[in-house]
């Protein structure tokens, strides 16, 4: 790959090129293509950790969408035991407590839309315990919401209903006003589209 090299006071490699910048420090090594940030309209995700006793399934879901453009910022909901030393490094993180963490789940979804950016237009919420999409399922997930215009949208692999779930800008104030006992899975059943999506097979 053709670019430009430099070495920082760290001893961090960098190498500019057409494609992207790549990043090599003690043998291991990351890229990241250049991405126009206007391509994407602004995704917020939200982590629901109000009932787990540390953030280590929210970090890990964290890092492993980070490298989704259209993800920018990421909101968790959790609760006052947990160590913010787990988050305190991440960059575009929001940590806010949920002081009824044994109340349904939708208090702690109303509790990350209020956190929410203005400039968002969709969110991505999950429960960090469930099974989530990978990476390749969860942006073209995003894709298609984007293409069909999708304003409540859940993923579906293989006939099971997945995470995260997508919820545009115009449902918000619709989700906040859900009374806890309705329930999110209520709503779900009668406002979200499912969207089908399959999954890669590599060939060996």
């Amino acid at each position: 790959m053709a670019g430009r090299e430099v070495t920082l006071l760290n001893k961090l490699k960098v190498r500019f090129s057409s494609e992207g910048i790549n990043f090599s420090y003690q043998g291991k090594h990351t890229f990241k293509p250049y991405v126009n940030p206007g391509d994407y309209p602004y995704f917020s995700l939200i982590l629901l950790s109000a009932q787990e006793t540390s953030l280590y399934k929210a970090v890990k879901l964290i890092h492993s969408y980070k490298n989704i453009p259209a993800i920018r910022e990421v909101i968790i909901v959790g609760n006052e035991k947990q160590d913010l030393q787990d988050i305190i490094h991440l960059q575009n993180v929001k940590f806010t407590i949920n002081n009824k963490r044994n109340s349904p789940i939708i208090t702690s979804v109303k509790q990350g839309l209020f956190c929410i950016s203005p400039f968002s237009k969709f969110a991505i919420i999950t429960p960090v315990s469930k099974n989530q999409l990978n990476t390749n399922l969860l942006a073209r997930f995003l894709k298609v919401i984007l293409f069909k215009h999708i304003d409540f949208a859940i993923p579906l692999v293989s006939n099971e209903r997945m995470h995260p779930i997508v919820i545009s800008q115009s449902g918000f104030s619709r989700i906040k006003h859900i009374r806890k006992e309705q329930g999110l899975k209520y709503f779900s059943k009668i406002l979200f589209k499912e969207v089908h999506l399959r999954e890669e097979v590599h060939n060996v």
